[in-house]
């Protein structure tokens, strides 16, 4: 009587074996979306600076600008370099430049340098006769090749004589053209003839 019931099990494997392959075959989608894959090897760094310092000159030999940091990691999807604490001195006749900032992002197609964070740019010459002179803002767009700067932050500039306070400015370096586009304030020294 044991062999006739286990003879009764083995005609059911095959059904039930035909009825979970049926189901497979009904319930497979028609089509597979492939998910777009992500390729790591374009998002990460393909080189690293520590402490670097690199220097560019114009045609004729002139030292034009130096840009440092405490690091700098170049990626290669777009050519960007991401820097940490990058330090700027751009050098023209009878003046410098020197820009500090938290962290920035340099891009070489055209020469843009983004500094984030908070700003510092300095002026020292010994042509002006305001004398040196402090830019303080954050967020700061410098072109290197069109010597332009450009915020759209709050900002306050302090020199010897004078102070002035503004949201947002563009300034063409060489020319020495400053715009200020909003709620700027001013205050002046007046000289006092001796």
């Amino acid at each position: 009587m044991n062999g006739r019931r286990l003879s009764r099990y083995w005609l059911l494997v095959p059904l039930i074996v035909a009825a979970l392959l049926s189901r497979d075959w009904v319930e497979r989608p028609d089509s597979f979306e492939l998910e777009e894959t992500v390729d790591m090897r374009q998002s990460e760094a393909d080189y690293y600076l520590e402490d670097f310092t690199t220097r560019r000159f114009d045609a004729s030999g002139a030292l034009e600008y130096i840009v440092s940091g405490a690091s700098l990691s170049h990626y290669p999807d777009d050519g960007r370099s991401e820097v940490e604490t990058p330090r700027v001195e751009l050098y023209r006749p009878g003046t410098v430049w020197r820009v500090a900032a938290e962290r920035g992002r340099l891009d070489v197609d055209p020469d843009v340098f983004t500094l984030l964070g908070e700003v510092r740019l300095e002026r020292d010459t010994a042509d002006s006769e305001d004398g040196p002179l402090t830019l303080r803002t954050s967020d700061v767009t410098l072109a290197l090749d069109g010597n332009e700067l450009r915020t759209d932050a709050p900002f306050e500039i302090v020199a010897e004589t004078w102070r002035l306070a503004g949201v947002g400015l563009r300034s063409a370096i060489d020319a020495g053209k400053l715009e200020l586009l909003s709620n700027v304030n001013g205050t002046f020294d007046v000289a006092v003839p001796p």
